[in-house]
C-alpha cells in the first residue's frame, strides 16, 4: 500500500508480466504508473529506490529508467558468468548446471536470454540485430547456395506472402544473404518463380542451388511438382519439435526458432551485401520489426530466413558455448 510520502525506502519488485511486455501500451502503462503513482510517493532525491526485476525489453521500466534518470546503480546477474561457469552451481539452493541451462536455451530461448541471461530483445531491432553490411565475395569462395521458401498458398486462401531468401554459403563458414523473394500468388506461379531464380543463381554462381521449401501449407505439393517437373534440387524440411522431456510438445513456434539463430546476425556470421538493394531493405525491416507490430508478410520472411539458417547451422547437442555478457545494454 502506498501511502502519501515514503521517508525510508520503496522496492519494486517485477513490475512487467513477460506475457504482456511485448506490448508498447502495456510498457507505457507501467511508465506512467511509475511515475504518477510510485516516483511521487518518495522523498525527492531522499529515499532509496531499488527495483528487482527480469530485463523483458529494451523500452521496459528499468531501460527507461536507465535512459531517463541518473543515479541508478544497476547489478547484472547472468546464469552463465563471463567465464563461461555457472553463476550459481548445482550444489547451492537454486543453482543450475550448464547442462540445465542448455535444455532451457533449446527449449525456451526466450526465457532463457530474457530471465536467465539477462539480455532483453530490443524493441527496435526486435529478435535479430543486423550486423554490418559485407563485401560480395569472389564465386571461388562460395561454397554452396541456397534457396528456402515458406509458402502460404492452401487450397482455401492465399491472404499472406510466399517468400523466399537466397544464401550464399561460403568456405570461411559465413553465409551471405544474397536475395529475398516475396509475392503472393498461386501454386503454378511460385513453382514457375522458384524454377526460374533457380536457374538464374545458378547461372550467376556456377553453383546448383539447392531449395528448401516449408513442409507445410503448399510445401509438399511444390516439392513434388518441382521434383517432378524440373532439373531443381529440392528438400523438404520439417519445423523443428520440441524435444521430449521439455515442458511443451509438437512443433516449435517461430518466436522460439527465431532466437535460435538469431546470435549468428549479431556475430556477423551471417550478413547481407554493402549496396543499394531494395530486396535487402526490405528483408531488414521485416527481421528488425519481428515479433512485434503487425504479422503478415513479416512472419513469412522471417519463417524463409529462419528454416534456411537452421538447415545450414543444424542444432547440436552439448553443452552452451561460453557467453559473454554485454555490458553495452546494461
Amino acid at each position: 500500500i502506498l501511502s502519501y510520502r515514503f521517508g525510508g525506502l520503496e522496492i519494486i519488485d517485477d513490475p512487467h508480466d513477460y506475457k504482456t511486455v511485448g506490448s508498447s501500451a502495456e510498457r507505457d502503462r507501467v511508465w506512467t504508473l511509475y511515475q504518477g503513482s510510485v516516483k511521487t510517493r518518495a522523498t525527492h532525491e531522499t529515499t532509496p529506490t531499488v527495483l528487482v526485476c527480469t530485463p523483458w525489453s529494451d523500452d521496459d521500466l528499468p531501460n527507461r529508467l536507465k535512459a531517463f534518470e541518473k543515479g541508478w546503480r544497476v547489478i547484472v546477474t547472468p546464469a552463465i558468468r563471463e567465464d563461461g561457469q555457472p553463476a550459481w552451481p548445482p550444489d547451492q539452493d537454486g543453482g543450475r548446471s550448464l547442462k540445465w541451462l542448455a535444455e532451457m536455451a533449446a527449449t525456451d530461448s526466450y526465457i532463457y536470454q530474457t530471465q536467465y541471461m539477462c539480455r532483453p530483445p530490443s524493441q527496435e531491432a526486435g529478435v535479430f540485430r543486423v550486423g554490418e553490411d559485407g563485401p560480395w565475395p569472389p564465386l571461388e569462395e562460395v561454397k554452396a547456395v541456397y534457396m528456402s521458401y515458406d509458402t502460404a498458398y492452401t487450397a482455401k486462401s492465399w491472404s499472406s506472402s510466399n517468400c523466399g531468401v537466397t544464401a550464399w554459403c561460403l568456405k570461411n563458414g559465413k553465409v551471405m544473404l544474397a536475395g529475398f523473394y516475396q509475392r503472393k500468388c498461386d501454386t503454378v506461379d511460385l513453382v514457375a518463380d522458384i524454377q526460374r531464380d533457380a536457374h538464374g543463381v545458378e547461372e550467376a554462381t556456377g553453383a546448383k542451388p539447392l531449395v528448401l521449401v516449408e513442409n507445410q501449407a503448399s510445401g509438399p505439393a511444390i516439392v513434388q511438382w518441382l521434383q517432378r517437373t524440373s532439373g531443381v534440387r529440392v528438400l523438404p524440411k520439417n519445423i523443428p519439435r520440441w524435444k521430449s522431456g521439455s515442458r511443451k510438445v509438437g512443433p516449435m513456434d517461430l518466436l522460439e526458432r527465431a532466437n535460435a539463430v538469431a546470435h549468428y546476425f549479431e556475430s556477423g556470421r551471417v550478413f547481407f551485401p554493402v549496396g543499394l538493394h531494395k530486396w535487402k531493405e526490405d528483408l531488414k525491416r521485416h527481421l528488425r520489426a519481428y515479433p512485434y507490430g503487425e504479422n503478415g508478410a513479416k512472419n513469412d520472411a522471417v519463417a524463409a530466413v529462419v528454416l534456411l539458417l537452421e538447415h545450414v547451422f543444424p542444432a547440436r547437442g552439448g553443452p552452451l558455448p561460453t557467453i559473454r555478457v554485454e555490458r553495452s545494454g546494461w
